[in-house]
């Protein structure tokens, strides 16, 4: 990763992305050249574990790919809900470092 994440953003392993997740595909290895990824980003749409040393990730409308467990993604921030005290749901995206 070489480029500047902005605000809503967090760079994220891929062992750590979950269904809904919205993924920034430009410049991926798979998906790259696909311009529709150029500006928009890729939803996640299913997370399979093939083997310990790769997961296979699919992309709503624009396809699957295999990933080792630490490759690092651009994703946005996920949008949370507070209770009623206003904290989040712990293990939720709250900006940190990739869930503990």
């Amino acid at each position: 990763m070489t480029r500047t994440l902005q605000p809503d953003e967090i760079a994220v392993q891929v062992k750590d992305l979950r269904e809904g997740d919205l993924v920034d595909l430009e410049g991926d290895e798979f998906f790259g050249d696909n311009v529709s990824v150029v500006f928009e980003y890729g939803e996640v749409a299913e997370i399979i574990r093939e083997t310990d040393s790769c997961i296979v990730v699919g992309f709503e409308g624009i396809g699957t790919a295999g990933y080792a467990p630490d490759h690092v993604m651009i994703m946005k921030r996920r949008v949370v809900d507070t209770d009623e005290q206003g904290e989040q749901p712990k293990g939720t995206n709250d900006g940190s470092p990739p869930y503990s």
